[in-house]
């Protein structure tokens, strides 16, 4: 993981000074208020989480078309705006619950390449859904995830289902009573014989 998180960061710093968009995107993460063209998104995308407060405008009450393309990557924002961090949270909590089902699901069945496909698609999931909301948020760079099973996008929508099927195939595989082995087959000398007195 060291190796693994040193050559990320040095990646990331020659991304940053090589490609103008890996530059544009983290100086707009820095200082979103200085760049009223590049930044315009990420600052009414602040402005809606702020104005819902906790509790939200209500459902159809905000405005979160005043956020560019408030139905793609920053979703998230409109939803804040509209239920607040109380429904924000509570929208989280189901996405926790799903990823931790299928934690779970990986570390009930038998077989190994369950196991890694399992935990690989729930932690796809999850990185999926917090670089979205850290993004949104200004925790991260922004980086145009769209948000699993809320954002507009044929591609990403028929993917995530794709995902949740093979983890209730491998849930079901998991639920499934294990193979009897060889051994406990019955062998022919162990049969009654038919018609024996």
């Amino acid at each position: 993981m060291i190796v693994g998180g040193l050559l990320f960061a040095v990646g990331a710093y020659v991304s940053y000074h090589l490609f103008g968009t890996v530059h544009t995107r983290v100086s707009v993460w820095l200082h979103p208020f200085s760049y009223p063209d590049t930044g315009y998104q990420l600052q009414q995308s602040l402005f809606g989480l702020g104005t819902g407060g906790i509790f939200g405008t209500g459902l159809g009450a905000g405005h979160p078309e005043l956020v560019p393309l408030p139905a793609t990557d920053f979703i998230i924002s409109s939803f804040g705006e509209e239920i607040g961090l109380f429904g924000l949270v509570a929208l989280l909590i189901v996405y926790v619950i799903l990823i931790s089902r299928g934690f779970a699901a990986s570390l009930a069945v038998r077989d190994s390449f369950g196991k890694l496909l399992a935990s690989g698609l729930s932690f796809l999931l999850g990185l999926q859904l917090f670089v979205v909301v850290a993004g949104v948020s200004r925790l991260l760079p922004e980086t145009g995830l769209t948000t699993p099973f809320l954002s507009y996008g044929g591609s990403s929508l028929i993917a995530n289902y794709v995902l949740v099927a093979l983890l209730l195939r491998v849930s079901d595989s998991a639920r499934r009573p294990a193979a009897a082995s060889r051994h406990s087959q019955p062998t022919p000398d162990d049969e009654p014989l038919v018609g024996a007195a």
